[in-house]
C-alpha cells in the first residue's frame, strides 16, 4: 500500500499503479483531487469525497445532454431544459423535478460517466499522477462510489476486446492509406460511424481527440479504428511520445502495434498475428554475425515450431535493400521486417550494451556468423544493439519477454516448443 507522502506525486506505465493509488485515496477515506496526465495532451482529474468519488472532469466525456440521450431521456425535454437552464446541474434538477429522470438514473449515468473517463487510462503508458488533499468537491449528480470498483469495471469491459483493440492508446494517431483514397469503391458499405471515425483521423486527430469530436466511448472508438485498419483504409502510428528508451515490456503487456514493411516492401501489420502464438524477434542489422546464425536456426526448427503452434516473425534494424542483400538470402519461411529508424524496437524497450556486445560467450555464434554469406560489415547504427525476443499469445499478449544479456543470448529452441505446446 502507498504511503501518504507517495500519493503526492507518481508516475506509472500502466494500469497497476492508478489501481494502487485509488486503493490508498479509498483506505484513507480521503477528501482531494487525483490528476492523471497522458502526456500533457489528455487530462483526467477525480475528485473524492471521505475516498469515494464526487466529480469526473476529462475531455472524452460527452456533454450531459448527450449522455441523458444515450440513457434514452426524451431529447425534447432536454432541449427545454436547456433552454431554461444555465448550467448542466441546473438542466439536470430539471429534468428530475419534471419527472424526466430519476435520481436513481443520474446516479447510473454519472457512473456510466466516470467510467467512460477511466476506460483510456487503465492501459494507458507514460502518464502522470498527482493527488491533491482539498475540501469535498460538491457537484450533483455525483456517483457516490468506490473508484477501484470501477477501475475494475473498466478493465473488464476492455478485457472484451481484442487485445491490440485495447493496446491502443490515446496519444496516437493514424494516417490515412491509399485504400481510403485511391480505391473509393472499397469504401462502399462503410457503416457511417466507420465513416464519421475515418473523417476525424483524416484531420490527423489523436485517438483522444476522436473520440471526443465523434461522441464515442473508448471501447468503441478502439473498435472502428481497427476495423478500419484490418480493412486496409488507415495505418495506426507506433506512438506520438518520443521513444521510451530503457522501458522494458513484462508477462501481461500487450504487445505495442507496428506496421512495417516485409522484404518485398510490402506492409505487415501485427493485428495480422493476433489469433495465435507468435515468437517475435528483434534483431540487429541485416548482416549481423549473432542475428543471421539465430535466424538459420529459427529456419531449421520452423516445421516444429508451426507444428506445436508457434508462428514467427522478426525485426531488423536495416533497410528493406539491406534485407535483400543479407539476411533475405536464407529465404526463410516465415517473415522478416524492415525497420531501419528502431522505432519498433524502442516501443519494446530493446536496448545496448558495450558489454553485452564484448561478451566472450558470444564468440562461437559470432564465428559461425562471419563466415556465413549473408554476413556484412555495415552496422545500421546496430553496433552495440542487444536483440530481444517475445512470445506472444492470442490476442497479442505478451507471456515472456527475453532480453538478451550478451548478443547471442536466445531464447532456447526447447523453451519455444514447450510454450507453444503448452495448452495445445
Amino acid at each position: 500500500m502507498l504511503a501518504e507522502s507517495q500519493l503526492a506525486n507518481l508516475y506509472f506505465r500502466t494500469g497497476a499503479a492508478l489501481g494502487e493509488t485509488l486503493m490508498g485515496i479509498k483506505r484513507r477515506g480521503q477528501h482531494g483531487v487525483l490528476d492523471v496526465q497522458l502526456g500533457g495532451q489528455l487530462r483526467t482529474c477525480l475528485a473524492f469525497e471521505r475516498g469515494r468519488l464526487s466529480a469526473v472532469d476529462s475531455p472524452l466525456l460527452f456533454p450531459w445532454s448527450v449522455s441523458l440521450q444515450r440513457g434514452r431521456v426524451n431529447a425534447r425535454a432536454i432541449e427545454r431544459a436547456q433552454t431554461v437552464s444555465s448550467s448542466a446541474l441546473e438542466m439536470l434538477r430539471t429534468l428530475e423535478r419534471d419527472g424526466h429522470v430519476s435520481r436513481d438514473d443520474l446516479a447510473r449515468l454519472a457512473r456510466e460517466r466516470v467510467l467512460m473517463a477511466l476506460l483510456p487510462l487503465v492501459r494507458a503508458q507514460d502518464s502522470r499522477l498527482r493527488f491533491t488533499v482539498a475540501a469535498p468537491h460538491r457537484n450533483l449528480p455525483r456517483p457516490g462510489v468506490l473508484a477501484t470498483e470501477l477501475l475494475a469495471d473498466a478493465d473488464e469491459r476492455l478485457a472484451r476486446l481484442d487485445g491490440l483493440e485495447a493496446a491502443l492508446q490515446p496519444h496516437q494517431r493514424c494516417r490515412l492509406t491509399s485504400g481510403a483514397t485511391v480505391v473509393p469503391e472499397s469504401l462502399q458499405g462503410l457503416p457511417e460511424q466507420h465513416w464519421n471515425v475515418l473523417t476525424l483521423l483524416s484531420e490527423g486527430l489523436t485517438l483522444a481527440e476522436v473520440a471526443r469530436r465523434a461522441v464515442l466511448p473508448w471501447d468503441e472508438l478502439t473498435l472502428s479504428v481497427r476495423r478500419l485498419e484490418r480493412r486496409g483504409f488507415i495505418r495506426v502510428e507506433a506512438s506520438s511520445f518520443a521513444p521510451r528508451a530503457g522501458v522494458r515490456l513484462v508477462p501481461g503487456d500487450f504487445a505495442p502495434h507496428f506496421t512495417l514493411p516485409d522484404v518485398s516492401g510490402r506492409p505487415v501489420s501485427l493485428s495480422a498475428y493476433r489469433h495465435g502464438k507468435l515468437l517475435l524477434t528483434f534483431n540487429r542489422q541485416a548482416g549481423c554475425a549473432f542475428c543471421n546464425p539465430r535466424t538459420q536456426r529459427l529456419i531449421e526448427a520452423y516445421p516444429v515450431l508451426r507444428a506445436a503452434g508457434v508462428e514467427v516473425l522478426s525485426v531488423f534494424g536495416s533497410t528493406v535493400e539491406a534485407l535483400q542483400a543479407h539476411v533475405g538470402q536464407l529465404q526463410p519461411p516465415f517473415t522478416l521486417l524492415s525497420d531501419p529508424h528502431d522505432t519498433s524496437h524502442a516501443e519494446y524497450g530493446v536496448g545496448y550494451s558495450l558489454l553485452g556486445f564484448l561478451d566472450p560467450r558470444n564468440l562461437p555464434t559470432m564465428l559461425r556468423g562471419v563466415r556465413m554469406p549473408t554476413f556484412g560489415r555495415a552496422t545500421d547504427g546496430e553496433l552495440l544493439r542487444m536483440p530481444a525476443e517475445f512470445l506472444i499469445g492470442p490476442g497479442l499478449r505478451i507471456e515472456r519477454a527475453h532480453y538478451n544479456a550478451y548478443a547471442a543470448d536466445f531464447l532456447p529452441i526447447e523453451d519455444i516448443l514447450g510454450w507453444g505446446r503448452a495448452g495445445s
